[in-house]
């Protein structure tokens, strides 16, 4: 086999049930996608889609239209070589977390590259942009109990907001650090590898329900168990 195809992206919303787009092989305009690890939702109704073979990020129209296409493979700016995850802004920004490269490429709503931020520290797993920095998911262990930290886009130092349990960290050990999304607004979802352990964050970064997991002593952020 010379290369896979992705045959069919579906896209749910409040409009609709769902509203399912097919793309085909050769002799079509529609580019071949071998290995589809990430999608996110983007501005528009558009589906950002993340190829691990070419390390590009294919977006399509809310009809399912190829529309363009976001980096390559590669290490000059703007080019990724192990995209892992990315972000997508309400306003179309896009924040690419690439731990080949150990770093965060950030490009503005024109596919611009307007930033490229150095990822020190451990491996990150998860990212969400956010107005004036992004949320990374890093990995944690017995020496690295890091889980959330926000890192400004203004050079600021990162700031560290939530720590897994002992019981966290060994699920992290077991290769299940977890995950951290975007929820509805501006809220920030985030579920450990821990069975019912998960946080909800707000966009002052105050953790307003949470559930096994603890707040750095240094923090000055608010938590309320549920």
């Amino acid at each position: 086999v010379d290369s896979l195809v992705l045959e069919r992206l579906t896209t749910y919303g409040p409009d609709a049930p769902h509203r399912s787009t097919a793309t085909t092989s050769t002799g079509s305009e529609a580019p071949l996608i071998g290995l589809a690890s990430t999608a996110a939702p983007g501005p528009g109704g558009r589906v950002y889609v993340l190829d691990q073979l070419t390390q590009s990020i294919y977006v399509y129209s809310a009809s399912g239209t190829p529309e363009r296409v976001i980096g390559r493979s590669g290490q000059g700016p703007g080019e990724f070589k192990m995209a892992f995850a990315f972000d997508v802004a309400a306003d179309g920004r896009l924040a690419v977390l690439d731990d080949g490269l150990r770093r965060v490429t950030l490009f503005d709503a024109k596919d611009a590259v307007v930033a490229t931020q150095p990822l020190g520290g451990s491996a990150a797993f998860g990212i969400v942009l956010g107005a004036t920095g992004f949320d990374l998911l890093r990995e944690f262990g017995r020496t690295t109990p890091t889980a959330l930290e926000f890192v400004p886009t203004n050079g600021a130092a990162a700031r560290r907001y939530l720590t897994p349990t002992p019981r966290d960290r060994a699920f992290a050990r077991g290769g299940s650090p977890g995950f951290l999304a975007r929820g509805i607004g501006n809220e920030l979802l985030y579920f450990s590898g821990a069975p019912g352990t998960w946080a909800v964050i707000d966009a002052q970064h105050r953790v307003s329900a949470r559930r096994g997991l603890e707040l750095f002593p240094e923090a000055d952020f608010v938590a309320r168990d549920e």
